[in-house]
C-alpha cells in the first residue's frame, strides 16, 4: 500500500504514551511477530529495541520519548520513539501499515522535537534522522516527504543467515578450540585475561569459548541507510 494514502490519523486505533515495563515487553513481543510474518529485517530486532531504550532510559524519560498504538482488542499496533541525535524510529505492524499511523507519528515526533528545542535549543540543534533499508521503496517516500533526504553519511549492512539449513563446523585459529559455553563457573576464568589486555587482545590467551551460533556462515546481505530532515519541526500533535 502507497505512504500516499490514508494521510488522516486512524480512528480505530487509540495512541498513548509509554509507562512501564508491561509496555516493553509488548514491544517486543511485536516485533517478534512482525518479523516471523514478514522478512525480518523490515522491522528492527528486539536487541535493536532493547537498546534504544536503554539509551532512552538512561539520558530521557520513556514515558515522553515512546508513543504506543493499540487496537481494540488492546494489541500493540505500533511504536513510536524518539531518541538523542534527534533520531526517530516507526514500527507499524502489517496489518496496519500505511493506513494513517505513520503520519500520526510523524506529527508526535515532530510536536516533541520542537518542545525539546524549545527547553534546550542546543542539545537538540541537530538534523531530525530516520533510518530505513534500499529495499523498502514505502518507508523511503514517506520520510522524502516530510522532509528527509539520504545524506549518504551512513549505511548499515546486515548478514543473514537462514537457520533451516544446519550450521557448518566453526573453523578456528591453531591453539583454539570451539565448544560449548560450561556455565557461570566459567565467567571470572574468560574475564581475568580480557582484563589484562584491556581489550580483546588475544595474546593474553591460549584459547577461546566459541559458541556454534557465532560462527561465520554464507549469508545474504540487507543494506540499511539513515536519512536526516532538512526541515524545522513545526507539525501540530494530531
Amino acid at each position: 500500500m502507497s505512504p500516499h494514502l490514508h494521510a488522516g490519523p486512524i480512528r480505530s486505533l487509540t495512541s498513548r504514551s509509554y509507562v512501564d515495563e508491561h509496555d516493553l515487553l509488548q514491544m517486543q513481543s511485536f516485533l517478534m511477530e512482525a518479523r516471523s510474518r514478514t522478512d525480518d529485517w523490515h522491522f528492527c530486532h528486539v536487541g535493536e529495541l532493547l537498546f534504544t531504550f536503554f539509551m532512552v532510559a538512561c539520558h530521557l524519560n520513556p514515558q515522553e520519548h515512546i508513543r504506543l498504538w493499540h487496537d481494540d482488542e488492546g494489541d500493540l499496533a505500533a511504536y513510536a520513539l524518539l531518541a538523542e541525535d534527534p533520531s526517530f524510529d516507526f514500527q507499524v505492524s502489517p496489518k496496519h501499515q500505511w493506513s494513517g499511523i505513520e503520519a500520526e507519528a510523524m506529527a508526535w515526533a515532530e510536536t516533541l522535537l520542537t518542545e525539546l528545542r524549545r527547553r534546550d535549543a542546543q542539545a537538540w540543534s541537530g538534523n531530525m534522522v530516520s533510518g530505513s533499508r534500499q529495499d523498502n521503496p514505502e518507508r523511503i517516500a514517506f520520510l522524502e516527504q516530510h522532509g528527509f533526504r539520504y545524506s549518504g553519511d551512513f549505511a548499515e549492512v546486515n548478514m543473514l543467515r537462514s537457520l533451516t539449513d544446519p550450521i557448518p563446523d566453526s573453523a578456528v585459529p591453531s591453539g583454539f578450540q570451539a565448544r560449548a559455553f560450561a556455565g557461570a563457573d566459567e565467567l571470572s576464568a574468560v574475564a581475568q585475561p580480557s582484563a589484562r589486555c584491556g581489550s580483546h587482545g588475544p595474546s593474553a590467551m591460549s584459547a577461546t569459548t566459541i559458541t556454534p551460533a557465532s560462527c561465520v556462515c554464507p549469508a545474504t546481505t540487507a543494506i540499511s541507510m539513515w536519512l536526516q530532515s532538512h526541515r524545522m519541526a513545526s507539525s501540530p500533535l494530531m
